[in-house]
């Protein structure tokens, strides 16, 4: 309720007063002081003393608590002080403790305290994350207080979140060279070094660390800090239960409740004691943005957050300032503006300033589900590092087969996994031993011809495509008069003796376009494929061999090599990897024709293969494998239709033949439908729908609810969220695709069985439409 007011009275000082006030009362100790603060240097009225000394003492800062005081008592006269023998004792233990600690160190008080203010006032900056002028404060503490550990500590926190890793090691080592056992400069430089990969140098420091028994709850936080960075979850367990005050709070010091609290409810996640771990998590969801996150990973009975098997202490965020992570950000969105080399040691300069950046990526992978910003970080950071970490996540079993390959691309493509290279990777439930490909996709033709022989070219291909097989054979037979080596007019003319039956000329005129340019791959792909079905399939791999080292591809010829492929696997019953090629071709190709009726063709093999398996050993696994194929194949069809007004035409040859004789039987009820081929079904379809009579019948067998689901999305233009279809009417994916043997029950999944919904992707969102040539006359059969 207050805060507008610091944009309508900024130089109010009771607004900012309580501001301060509310934020005190709310936790927010740092936030209750830079209010009081502003209300005091607005105002200069002295009542403010009394609590920000208040305030000054509750976050630790002594030395400007005790010169609050001192204000207050010197403006005594103006103002009432209430308890003022408490505040002069609270005064005099102040001035006891400079005292002692000047004789520690062998100081003037005043010049102690001096560096006492000094090294609060870095302690600040360090909090408001002003790491440059953190560093400066302290290094004038510094020169105040000489070797006294603290202000070197508060420094090498700057330096390392400041960019400046060594340094911050190296001031952590020359406080160790004085204090052996220091423990914030032990702590300090174990997550410096963890966080930074050197991991192996920690654990030297931690064997020294642990048999330090810390002074104060702080020291115990900050011990346990250094437990949580390298995982040792019962010191982290045993150092902070004896602390655990029974709830966290809100704000409170650096390292302070909420961070004991989290600390602790990882820890016993991490030990076992997971309710606990519960408990704890939920009390902590509206102070640790990621605590729901580990909340629900425990609820679901996970080991650990995301592809983990325990849950993190440290979220990605906190590994490396927001403004560092954000000129890295900044840095990548420039690679195609700067020159390659200038690019490369911009990112070197970061990385060696930030190399904590590679541990924050594989967080981003492995504990946060944010693979693909993970991976792209350590792309771009290149360092061997990140290229490890890289292969790590390639090469084990986490996540998605196609994520997880997208990483070995990721490597191949820098160089860090040679080209005959056979790696052991986990893919569709199983490891294998595989290589990996690259290609190269261009558009730029391969070879010129002149333009008399282009045009040719061109011309055969237009006659060929309208059915003019004659006209179209003479083209092809002048362009090779006036070039012989032209290849494309061999292959034409091959597919053209083909589709005539004349399959020895054919393949006398592939053999000629092989002749040419033995890594042509029409006519190779082709002459496979007679062998294929000749049952060569010796022949027909020693063909494709030649293909195999290639690696620069026109789409279509790209999508055709692979779909070659897969009829060849699919010749041997190697089924998993004919479906792997063919989904490669629709990623290359959408749309291609062969490749979809191959993969509706794999479809229906895997579900007789599905039934006999059942039969052998049991339904529940195989039914699961079924259903994962089922989702990706509709997940493939969701995103083929780009419009929310498709034709029947487009909607009706996204569903397999299987699918399509079951809506056969419900809107053609004259018969006919088992013995046509999937192009006539399709036509035959679409006018039995465009058959006013025959759709009124098929709208009068509906239930009042499917009939109230299809005028809804009529209402709105004849298309509707997904989701929101969803969420009043439910949907079919757990439902068989295949309708000819399992007829779906859903609202959705009748209406599609019907026709009268598809499925299409408009600028990133799933709709659900009636297709356009049967929106009007449903409008007014259902008085929509």
């Amino acid at each position: 309720m207050l805060e507008p007011y610091l944009t309508s009275h900024p130089r109010s000082a009771e607004v900012h007063y309580y501001i301060g006030y509310a934020r005190a009362n709310a936790g927010n100790l740092w936030g209750a002081l830079n209010g009081y603060e502003r209300a005091h240097e607005l105002s200069r009225d002295p009542i403010y003393w009394l609590p920000l000394a208040s305030l000054y003492l509750d976050l630790g800062l002594r030395a400007h608590a005790l010169r609050a005081f001192r204000q207050m008592f010197h403006h005594q006269d103006q103002v009432a002080v209430p308890m003022m023998d408490a505040a002069r004792k609270e005064v005099a233990t102040l001035e006891q403790d400079v005292m002692e600690t000047a004789d520690d160190v062998d100081l003037p008080v005043a010049q102690m305290e001096e560096g006492f203010l000094h090294l609060e006032k870095g302690q600040r900056a360090l909090q408001d994350g002003d790491y440059a002028a953190c560093i400066d404060i302290n290094r004038q503490a510094i020169d105040l207080l000489g070797d006294w550990p603290p202000p070197r500590n508060n420094l090498s926190l700057a330096l390392f979140f400041d960019g400046q890793p060594e340094e911050a090691v190296a001031e952590a080592r020359q406080v160790l060279s004085h204090a052996p056992e220091n423990l914030q400069a032990l702590s300090n430089a174990i997550r410096f070094l963890a966080w930074a990969g050197e991991e192996s140098q920690a654990r030297k420091l931690w064997a020294t660390l642990r048999e330090v028994t810390p002074r104060g709850e702080d020291a115990g936080v900050k011990k346990a800090e250094a437990a949580a960075t390298l995982g040792e979850d019962e010191s982290v367990y045993e150092l902070l239960k004896p602390l655990d005050k029974g709830g966290p709070e809100r704000g409170g010091t650096p390292g302070g409740a909420w961070r004991t609290q989290l600390f602790l409810a990882v820890a016993e996640a991490n030990t076992g004691r997971r309710r606990a771990a519960q408990r704890r998590l939920k009390m902590l969801q509206n102070d640790v943005p990621w605590a729901n996150d580990l909340l629900t990973a425990l609820r679901a009975g996970r080991p650990g957050s995301g592809w983990t098997e325990r849950y993190p202490y440290f979220h990605s965020t906190e590994l490396m300032p927001r403004q560092a992570l954000g000129s890295f950000v900044e840095l990548t969105s420039r690679q195609g503006e700067m020159p390659a080399r200038q690019f490369r040691r911009e990112v070197d300069r970061f990385v060696a300033g930030y190399p904590q950046i590679v541990r924050a990526a594989e967080k981003l992978i492995w504990e946060e589900n944010q693979p693909d910003a993970g991976m792209a970080m350590l792309e771009i950071a290149g360092t061997p590092a990140a290229y490890a970490a890289l292969r790590r996540f390639g090469l084990s079993q986490a996540g998605d087969d196609q994520t997880r390959l997208q990483a070995l691309f990721k490597l191949a493509q820098a160089g860090q996994i040679p080209a005959d290279e056979t790696l052991r990777v986990w893919s569709e439930g199983e490891w294998r031993e595989v290589q990996l490909r690259q290609y190269e996709i261009t558009e730029d033709p391969e070879v010129f011809y002149t333009p008399g022989t282009a045009d040719l070219l061109n011309r055969g291909q237009e006659a060929f495509q309208q059915n003019e097989y004659e006209t179209a054979e003479r083209l092809f037979q002048r362009a090779l008069d006036l070039e012989p080596r032209a290849k494309e007019a061999y292959n034409s003319l091959a597919a053209l003796y083909a589709h005539r039956g004349d399959h020895e000329r054919a393949k006398k005129m592939y053999r000629e376009a092989m002749d040419v340019d033995p890594t042509y791959v029409f006519p190779r792909g082709n002459l496979a494929m007679h062998l294929l079905d000749e049952g060569d399939i010796e022949g027909a791999e020693a063909l494709l061999a030649p293909l195999a080292d290639a690696e620069r591809f026109q789409p279509r010829e790209l999508a055709f090599y692979h779909y070659v492929q897969a009829r060849l696997a699919t010749s041997k019953g190697e089924y998993k990897a004919a479906r792997r090629s063919l989904e490669f071709a629709l990623e290359v190709a959408p749309g291609y024709g062969p490749a979809e009726s191959l993969l509706d063709h794999l479809d229906d093999i895997s579900e007789r293969l599905d039934l006999v398996s059942r039969l052998r050993t049991g339904w529940e696994s195989t039914l699961e494998q079924s259903h994962k194929r089922d989702q990706a194949k509709r997940e493939r069809l969701q995103a083929e239709l780009a419009t929310p007004d498709p034709s029947l035409s487009e909607t009706l040859p996204l569903h397999i033949k299987n699918a399509l004789t079951g809506m056969g039987r419900v809107v053609m009820p004259w018969g006919g439908w088992t013995t046509l081929r999937k192009a006539k079904l399709i036509a035959e379809i679409t006018a039995a729908l465009e058959d006013r009579d025959n759709l009124e019948r098929i709208v009068a067998d509906l239930t009042d609810d499917e009939r109230a689901a299809l005028r809804r999305v009529l209402e709105r233009g004849g298309s509707m969220s997904w989701q929101d279809f969803d969420a009043r009417y439910d949907n079919d994916l757990k439902e068989s695709r295949y309708w000819d043997w399992h007829e779906p029950e859903t609202v959705m999944g009748r209406l599609r069985l019907r026709g009268l919904l598809a499925e299409a992707t408009v600028d990133d969102e799933l709709l659900i439409v009636v297709p356009a040539e049967v929106r009007r006359p449903l409008r007014e059969i259902l008085g929509a």
